[in-house]
């Protein structure tokens, strides 16, 4: 049995959190989409570059989206 964090956020935060206990956990972050072990990537899920673009378009294109990108 495993300790795994989990949360919305990005990793660095619980990796920081846990540093001192850290050994065999796995860290899930980024909602689901990052998944880390003794600083081994097990997985990650990423948007397509041409729908990442789409989504980032209307704030680039000076509309208030609240749009928001993060990345490992």
């Amino acid at each position: 049995m495993l300790f795994s964090p989990a949360g919305g956020g990005r990793y660095a935060t619980p990796a920081r959190q846990f540093a001192q206990v850290a050994e065999d956990m796995v860290f899930i972050a980024e909602n689901g989409t990052y998944v880390v072990r003794d600083g081994v990537e097990l997985s990650s899920h990423l948007l397509a570059a041409d729908l990442a673009r789409t989504v980032r378009r209307p704030g680039t294109d000076g509309v208030d989206a609240g749009t928001v990108v993060c990345g490992k």
